[in-house]
């Protein structure tokens, strides 16, 4: 029997012939890139950093974040800042979704709630939270919504050839071990790519010793065949990363709306609102290798003298350069609000994907307070991560 550890299997499960029956290769699922984690509005509106950029990406069921891990000194410390963001329909319709499904209400399925909140350690509002509401209303990087020629037809005849060893293999196992589901197991691990060791104590453990187990694989699928699907995860791994890398920087446009509260009780009893916004995001690509955002957030900030709420708007631009998974930027961002001065914010810094997966932030740049006439350095480092694997 061949083998060999390929890297994470499809996870095609195998139910009977309900896969076949249900479509395998319009499952919405099997149309996810590895494109760094997005912003959450909800971030933003805490005042983490000086930028407060929204950039537009493609939705991810899930999205968690951790930020503001330098503290005094420029020392390193516990990150204070917290947000998650949350794709509701994503996760109702989970690994059932349709593309067709998808197709006919994207802006519901794109559709985003992140909440956030803060340790803000200047003695007088320890306590910050914010709630957001964002969904993007043009994204072509968005595989469900283009062209199948691109990738769900490659995808797919993949998908379809592994599932079709696979059940070769288990129809093989069902006459030795007199049970589908035992029979589906091994199947799942043959094709998977997984080690021999693994495939044959399984198979040991339901009566099937080693050279039945070999003699029933070969006959199911050729060695050739076999040798092929086993390279599969590979494959695919390598045409997901050329898509990612050419999408990466597509143009995308995003909307979002909300609110941030501070308090002194720990326990959020007097939050009062300070803050609310809303943004217009836009992502547009600049050659094969660059990016360039454009924002403006528009809403009402609590004066910190009067107690009153009063207009603000910060105009941003940012410009990236680099791969899917290594880049860096530089921006410019001016906020004004009513009977103050403008602060200004040069800003740079860059996004790498470690090799323990996520993805790394980090920033620094020099804010100029036209009120106060005075300037001061503004960092960040903050670790994103998503779960896209969550329901395959």
């Amino acid at each position: 029997m061949h083998s060999t550890s390929s890297g994470p299997a499809l996870a095609l499960f195998l139910i009977g012939s309900s896969l076949q029956a249900q479509g395998l290769g319009s499952l919405a699922k099997y149309s996810r890139l590895d494109f760094a984690v997005p912003d959450a509005p909800a971030f933003s509106l805490l005042k983490v950093e000086g930028s407060s950029v929204l950039r537009p990406s493609s939705v991810k069921e899930l999205g968690l974040a951790v930020s503001d891990f330098v503290g005094g000194g420029a020392a390193l410390s516990i990150p204070r800042a917290f947000a998650v963001e949350v794709a509701p329909m994503l996760i109702a319709e989970g690994p059932r979704l349709q593309v067709t499904a998808y197709q006919r209400r994207p802006w519901l399925y794109r559709l985003r709630v992140s909440a956030a909140t803060a340790r803000v350690e200047d003695g007088i509002r320890p306590n910050r939270v914010a709630l957001a509401l964002r969904s993007t209303l043009v994204d072509r990087a968005d595989l469900r919504t283009l062209p199948p020629e691109l990738w769900r037809i490659p995808l797919t005849q993949a998908a379809k050839q592994k599932l079709n060893a696979a059940q070769a293999v288990q129809d093989g196992l069902v006459h030795r071990v007199q049970d589908v589901e035992k029979a589906a197991a091994i199947a799942d691990l043959v094709v998977a790519g997984y080690e021999g060791d693994s495939v044959y104590r399984l198979a040991e453990r339901y009566g099937v010793n080693r050279a039945e187990l070999d003699e029933i694989v070969t006959a199911a699928v050729p060695p050739s065949s076999m040798e092929e699907v086993l390279q599969l995860d590979q494959r695919l791994q390598d045409r997901r990363k050329r898509l990612a890398d050419s999408l990466w920087n597509a143009f995308s446009i995003d909307v979002a709306l909300g609110v941030r509260a501070d308090g002194n009780d720990s326990t959020g009893r007097d939050l009062r609102v300070q803050k609310y916004g809303g943004w217009f995001a836009l992502g547009a690509p600049i050659t094969r290798s660059g990016q360039l955002l454009l924002n403006v957030q528009q809403g009402g900030e609590r004066d910190t003298t009067t107690g009153r709420i009063r207009f603000s708007s910060t105009v941003n631009s940012r410009l990236y350069v680099g791969t899917n998974y290594l880049k860096i930027f530089v921006e410019g961002q001016g906020r004004l609000r009513v009977d103050h001065r403008p602060i200004w914010l040069l800003n740079s810094g860059g996004e790498i994907r470690p090799p323990f997966g996520g993805w790394l932030d980090f920033s620094a740049g020099l804010e100029f307070d036209n009120n106060i006439r005075e300037s001061q350095l503004v960092t960040n480092l903050s670790y994103k991560f998503g779960l896209p694997k969550l329901f395959d």
